[in-house]
């Protein structure tokens, strides 16, 4: 439903069981304020309309990544913080970045982990892909919570490329706990070069929401 500002004061919306068409219930907006309330069948409670929040996004470009054949995790990150979530939480990840210099056909992996305490979760790999100057990488998870000790359901899609012509790969998986909704979790990027060459990666733009 939209947000309750959109409806004017003592507005009654019918809500109409369809298998007979006659109405159920109402929702009513009984004050300027935007209270508004909702009756089904004679019960009533508090209309809470489900929002998404952002939790996070980086404000910057991380430093760039590149001259070492190791896994390193950007520099920049957004923390999840402490009880945020809950079982039945959903979180939208999108993130993007590109590859300023590459040389000849070193490869570049690029991976979306979650990060709580000493746990490391991989959520997606997009595999080692042998990428020229200017190509991008992309991609875009929905995380659902399924677990107060942090068992996730991830499914998403991301690509490694030239803009307009990478072919994205399909993601849907179950990831072992990450860590309790108790404590703090770190979103986070890392790049993998096959060769210690002087490649550089950047990520450009992370954004975590949360439902």
């Amino acid at each position: 439903m939209a947000d309750a500002s959109r409806f004017p004061q003592g507005i009654v919306i019918n809500v109409d069981d369809l298998t007979s068409i006659r109405p159920v219930g109402t929702i009513v907006r009984l004050s300027t304020t935007g209270a508004m309330y909702v009756s089904i069948n004679g019960a009533s409670a508090a209309y809470a309309p489900v929002k998404s929040v952002q939790l996070g996004a980086i404000t910057s470009a991380s430093s760039s990544v590149g001259g070492s054949a190791a896994e390193v995790a950007f520099d920049q990150t957004v923390v999840i913080a402490a009880n945020s979530l809950q079982t039945g939480s959903t979180l939208r990840i999108s993130a993007h970045g590109n590859f300023p210099t590459t040389v000849g056909t070193d490869t570049c992996t690029i991976k979306l982990q979650l990060v709580s305490g000493a746990t490391t979760r991989t959520i997606m790999d997009l595999g080692a892909v042998d990428v020229a100057d200017n190509d991008i990488f992309a991609l875009d998870a929905t995380v659902t919570i399924r677990t107060s000790a942090g068992g996730i359901v991830v499914s998403g899609f991301g690509a490694t490329g030239t803009a307009g012509s990478a072919n994205p790969t399909i993601f849907g998986t179950t990831v072992s706990t990450v860590g309790a909704l108790t404590t703090a979790w770190t979103v986070q990027l890392t790049a993998q070069w096959s060769t210690s060459n002087a490649n550089s990666a950047i990520l450009q733009s992370l954004v975590v929401d949360a439902q």
